[in-house]
């Protein structure tokens, strides 16, 4: 008989937006992805088959039609006699109800996908589909001698997701409508008609038992109304808040989906609401992470995970077996510069004063005991490690300042690349001038001087801890600019 059918726009959830569908078939735009849809349903039969309308029918009998059997949703059924529309039984007509006046009538069915993002009226008119039937009232149709049956539903030996329409498929006898009696958990439900859709049913986390009865046969589904579970792991940030990161380069993303089912889980996630994208590890191996970076990464000519700098918020769910889909849940990255490439390297302890006067010194773990300083057009990053005395900068091209101790006091006037993150700042801290500063989680135990810098500080969303006297513009932080649309692939 019928097999079970996905609506006419079954290739199109992975294509839930814009970007997706630009990236995936190089359209870009509503019009395209209606266009694509209607393209789509002109390759589908809509209606799978209906009352023969080859012969004029009488006007004793009953008319059906049997469209579609979206998963997701239900296929809309209308009737017409002469032109005027006339309430149905959805998939069927009792023109015994009508009372047609004697002569011959025209009846039409038009069956169409309601396909909510479509919203071109000629492309929504173009995805129906209609059957027409000549009324003689003056025909007597004879007994057919079919009885009410079940001949095909959705399957019964797998679970039923909790937002599903399930469907049963009858005998189409000329002289009744069959009246299906749905029950969930032994009570009634619905309708008598030949689906149900579930997410009208408002249903309870859990296992719940569906039936459908016609006289004495019974078809019984098993529903799957628990949510399968994301969970999510970050490779280690610099600094972190809750649910909100930061890195100043590449990092990695795992989702891991579970389900109280068996079956397969498959998780995904979207950035800064755009469209869903299934997660498969990495390209080159399911057991990897996702990688996402400022660049991008090249792999067989396409680029993957293309993440610009600023701040992105990342959504994940999963979907179970039965079709369920979890609650989404995110997480904020913020991602700033990475630190400039380093001319002189520093490691050990370095005794006394530390001057730098050009170049781009770096401190890996490293210890100073005396001063540092920091002289104009130069740069210092600093990672980890110990800075027992002052660090002073003038118009300093960057200095970076990562998950450091500096237990004396921090001067920095002008900078133009200034990061404070993760950073355990003893003494005064005075932030003066600089162009966009960042302090993010880092904590300041003398008194701060926060003035002249242009914007703002920014704690990108990871507070600090300020003990000491003053703060001026870092009282009260923003979270730092918005990044501009990821691309999850791309083609070179």
């Amino acid at each position: 008989m019928k097999q079970e059918a996905r609506p006419a726009t079954v290739g199109i959830p992975v294509l839930q937006s814009r970007e997706d569908v630009k990236k995936s078939l190089g359209y870009y735009d509503q019009v395209s992805r209606e266009i694509m849809v209607q393209k789509i349903t002109a390759k589908t039969m809509l209606i799978q088959d209906a009352t023969p309308s080859g012969a004029p029918v009488g006007a004793d009998r009953v008319l059906w039609v049997e469209p579609m059997r979206p998963v997701s949703h239900g296929l809309l059924t209308t009737w017409t006699v002469d032109g005027k529309e006339v309430s149905g039984d959805r998939d069927t007509l009792d023109l015994r109800a009508l009372e047609l006046t004697p002569g011959t009538h025209t009846v039409t069915a038009t069956v169409g996908d309601p396909t909510e993002f479509v919203r071109d009226p000629a492309i929504r008119a173009a995805m129906t589909r209609t059957r027409t039937w000549t009324v003689d009232t003056t025909i007597t149709t004879p007994p057919d001698g079919v009885a009410p049956a079940f001949v095909s539903s959705r399957p019964t030996d797998r679970p039923v997701g909790r937002d599903e329409v399930v469907y049963v498929e009858t005998t189409h006898p000329a002289a009744g409508v069959p009246e299906i009696a749905w029950k969930l958990d032994g009570k009634s439900v619905g309708g008598k008609g030949g689906d149900l859709d579930l997410k009208t049913l408002d249903l309870a986390p859990g296992s719940h038992t569906l039936t459908a009865s016609l006289g004495d046969q019974t078809l019984t589904w098993t529903i799957d109304a628990a949510p399968p579970a994301t969970a999510y792991e970050l490779s280690k940030p610099l600094v972190r808040s809750g649910d909100t990161y930061v890195y100043n380069g590449p990092f990695t993303m795992r989702l891991t989906g579970t389900d109280d089912k068996d079956g397969y889980v498959v998780s995904e996630s979207r950035v800064n609401g755009d469209g869903w994208f299934n997660y498969f590890g990495w390209p080159t191996s399911s057991e990897l992470p996702w990688t996402f970076s400022e660049a991008g990464t090249t792999i067989d000519h396409l680029v993957y995970g293309r993440l610009p700098r600023g701040r992105h918020t990342i959504e994940y769910r999963s979907i179970d077996a039965s079709g369920n889909y979890g609650a989404a849940k995110d997480f904020t990255v913020t991602t700033i510069a990475p630190p400039p490439a380093c001319t002189r390297t520093v490691t050990g302890t370095h005794r006394g004063v530390l001057t730098v006067t050009d170049g781009v010194t770096c401190l890996h773990d490293a210890r100073v005991t005396g001063p540092v300083s920091v002289k104009k057009g130069a740069s210092l990053v600093v990672t980890g490690g110990h800075l027992s005395g002052t660090l002073t900068a003038g118009q300093a091209a960057a200095v970076h300042l990562l998950g450091t101790r500096v237990d004396g006091a921090l001067a920095a006037d002008r900078t133009t690349s200034l990061q404070i993150v993760g950073a355990d700042i003893r003494g005064a801290a005075a932030l003066t001038r600089n162009e966009a500063p960042i302090l993010s989680g880092s904590t300041v135990k003398g008194a701060i001087v926060c003035t002249g810098n242009t914007p703002a500080p920014a704690d990108l969303g990871v507070p600090n801890k300020l003990s000491g006297a003053g703060a001026g513009q870092c009282a009260d932080l923003r979270h730092g600019p918005k990044g501009k649309a990821y691309e999850a692939i791309l083609a070179r």
